[in-house]
Parts: C-alpha cells; structure tokens; sequence
C-alpha cells in the first residue's frame, strides 16, 4: 500500500512540475498528439504520368515534333517539371511551369525541336521514350512505337480558299471534298496526331487537340466493341476553325457534322470546364463523343439517316459505349421520355421532308426502334445486324441504295428486310410500321 501511495505522489509531482491538469481537474483537456514530421520532398511530388505520345504539326514551322500529354493524378499541383522526350538518336527536353489540376492534361514539347533533333529523317515507326521530373526527381516514364506518316507539314496553298468557299456554302457535305486536314499557315493552326487521329486547332486552342485524339482512341474502342465490326477504313479527325465566324468540324471517314461554338465555348474546353470535355472522362475510360464515333463506323454502309441518327444515340450510354455521362431514355408504345424533356411522340421514319423543329423526335424514334430491337432479340442480333450491314461496300450498294431509295421512299423497310429480318427469322414489318412508322412498300434499288 505504501509504495502505491508513493507511485500516485510522483505521478502528481511530474504533472504539477509540467503545468498540466490533472483528471480531476474540471478543466483538464486531453494531451494533444505532437505534430506529424514533415514528409520529405519525395513525398510530396505530384502524381503526374504519361499518357500519350503526339506528333505536332506547327503550321509555322517546317517540320514537325513529337509532344508528350502528361496527366495529373494526384491533388492539384502548382509548380515546374521538365519532361525529356528521347528516340535511339536523339532527345530534347521540354518544360511547363504553371498549375496543372486534379483529372487534368498538358501537351509539353521541346519549343525548338523538330524530328532531325531526335533523329528522324524519314517516316516510320519510332520507338518514343518519355521521362517525367519534378526537381530533378523522377516521377514518371513511358515508351511507345509512334507512327510517323510525315516529316514536313504538308501545307496546301488552297487550303484556305477552299475553307472560305465551303463556309460560303454553309453545308457540311460541301466540305467533305477538302482537304482540312492539314494547318493552315493563316490561321495560324496547329495539328496534332496520333495513327489515324488528327485534331487541328488554333493555336490557342491547341491543348484541345490532345483530348480530342484520347477521346477519339477510347470511343473508337468502345463503340466498335459494342457494334462489333471493324474500324472504320479512313482515318479520323476534328478540326476546330476560329475566325469573324466560329466553325467546328467533326470529320469521321465521310461524314462531317457542323455546328458554331463562339470563343467562350472554345475557352471553356481549353480551361477543362465543360463536362463534355473535361480530361477526367478519357483518363477514367469514359468515351464523351459515343454519338459522332457511332456515325464513323455506319457512314459507308447503307443505312437509313433516322435509323443511324437512332443508333448514335442509343450508344450515348454509360453500359453501351462507356459514355461518360449519365442518360435516361424511357421508350413508350408510342413515344418517349428523355431525361427532364417532356414525353414526346414517335414522328413517322418513313415522312420524307421533317421539319426541324422535329428533329429530336426523328432521334429519339430511331433510337426507340433501337431500344426494341435488342431488348426483344438480344445483342448478339445486334451485332449480327450490324456485320451484315457493314459488309456492304460503297462500291457495290452505298451509291445505289442512296441515289434511288433515300429518293423515293422505302429505305427504312428495306433495312429490315435486307439487314433486320434475315437475322432474326421473323417478319416484323407490322410493328415497325404501326410504331415506328418504317412504311410498308419499297422498290429495287437501281442506278437508273
């Protein structure tokens, strides 16, 4: 008892000796933890890695140069990295000082490089190494074999007539002709490329182009999975034309769409502010351009427009083509509901003239019938849909189907009896004209 006794008093010394409360003292609070040691400068580097390898056009300079997008993982970081880019003959350093956020990308270059810094006179395929470094500490490293189609920039010196002659025209099938593929020197583009990939923009612009090519690599993948049929033969590309007026070209095999975003719209996308664009979606998997991608794999196969704008969007999904958003599309006996729009009804397929102010009705019937179809079949009736529709050739259908039956009518039934009904064994020709108005009579297809 006495050496418990005596335990208890140099216990009270000490606290007393220290200026700390007792626990019996009304105002004793917890002995707080002593501060965390401060982590080492390693610990604190940001989680940046290499996501892709670019070929980078400038339309100011002769030749072209390899560029690295390097993507931020980790918090948002606000500082300097180098990145050092190397072939087997060659390399060149590159650096950006800036903030670069959470989710988001930056293409770096080395400002004066061109391919003969790193070797390449000729085209072929380079294996490219790139090293990422934040204080001289390396944080990342990735290599891939690049395909150089080009040395120089192939400028066209009418190019630029050509532009204003198809904005003259205002219609995008007049543009599909030109080559726009290249940057043009006054406009003062920049072209980025990956393989088939190419994205053209201003050059304030041009970090645009990096994402698009990404977004462009994962939709391919994604879209073709679901459809199950090869890529499409050409290759592929978006070009972004800021002037007096404001143009955006979705070029994919031979189709071009057109809309007219103003320099607002295009700061946004540059600034990672637009969900549609932002880097986050392709890092995760997520494919934002699902719709466009979908007409790049059916626009040389005969298929009806209403029945292709359908199926675009029926691929605007999260399970279907790993969209990156979130859609409801609600499909009624005759009609349907998507998202927060109020319930719409089917429009007739088969209606030859369709006022746009209907055009989300066209969309939304085609992609009900879409909806049907694999819900009562299955996807594997889906994909065996689409292999025979793809192995239409322009060369053997595509004109004749076009010139005579999108012309007179009947191109929605013909469809289902060339492509739909072989797959499935079974007429549905009443249901389909009954709900989606696909009509009931249709003719040879000739050239005459």
């Amino acid at each position: 008892m006495k050496s418990k006794l005596m335990v208890w008093m140099c216990v009270l010394l000490l606290l007393n000796a220290c200026n700390l409360p007792t626990a019996k003292d009304p105002t004793a609070i917890p002995v707080t933890a002593q501060p965390t040691i401060a982590p080492s400068p390693t610990s604190e580097l940001p989680d940046l890695q290499a996501f892709q390898i670019l070929l980078r056009y400038d339309s100011a300079r002769e030749i072209g140069t390899f560029e690295a997008t390097i993507c931020n993982m980790g918090r948002s970081y606000d500082g300097a990295f180098t990145v050092t880019i190397s072939t087997a003959n060659g390399s060149a350093d590159g650096r950006f000082d800036g903030e670069i956020k959470t989710f988001s990308c930056q293409g770096v270059f080395a400002a004066e490089s061109d391919f003969s810094t790193f070797g390449v006179t000729s085209p072929g395929m380079v294996t490219v190494s790139v090293t990422v470094k934040v204080d001289g500490v390396e944080v990342a490293t990735f290599d891939e074999q690049v395909d150089v189609p080009q040395i120089p920039v192939a400028v066209d010196p009418s190019a630029l007539a050509g532009l204003k002659k198809c904005r003259s025209f205002g219609i995008a099938k007049d543009c599909v002709a030109l080559n726009l593929y290249e940057p043009i020197p006054e406009l003062d583009e920049v072209k980025k490329q990956s393989g088939r990939y190419i994205a053209i923009t201003p050059r304030a612009y041009e970090r645009i182009a990096g994402f698009l090519i990404a977004d462009m690599s994962i939709c391919e993948r994604t879209v073709g999975n679901y459809l199950g049929i090869p890529s499409p033969r050409d290759g592929m590309a978006e070009i972004f034309m800021v002037g007096k007026e404001s143009f955006y070209f979705y070029t994919a095999g031979m189709g071009l769409g057109l809309i007219e975003p103003n320099t607002t719209f295009l700061q946004k996308i540059a600034s990672d502010e637009l969900d549609f664009w932002k880097w986050r979606n392709p890092l995760r998997g997520y494919c934002s351009q699902a719709h466009e991608m979908t007409h790049s794999f059916l626009n040389q196969t005969p298929i009806p427009i209403a029945l292709n704008e359908g199926l675009a969007e029926y691929l605007v999904n999260r399970e279907r083509a790993h969209w990156f958003g979130e859609k409801q599309m609600i499909c009624k006996e005759n009609g349907f509901l998507r998202d927060q729009t109020p319930f719409e009804e089917f429009i007739p397929l088969e209606t030859p003239q369709i006022d746009q102010t209907r055009r989300s009705a066209l969309y939304g019937t085609g992609e009900c019938f879409w909806v049907y179809f694999e819900e009562t079949y299955g996807h594997d009736s889906l994909q065996q849909v689409m292999k025979l529709l793809h192995a239409q050739t322009v060369e053997n259908d595509l004109i004749k189907y076009s010139s005579y039956c999108q012309a007179s009518g009947g191109e929605n039934i013909r469809f289902l009896k060339t492509f739909v009904e072989p797959v499935i064994g079974e007429d549905i020709s009443a249901l389909t004209q009954e709900r989606f108005g696909f009509g009931n009579e249709y003719g040879s297809c000739t050239t005459n």
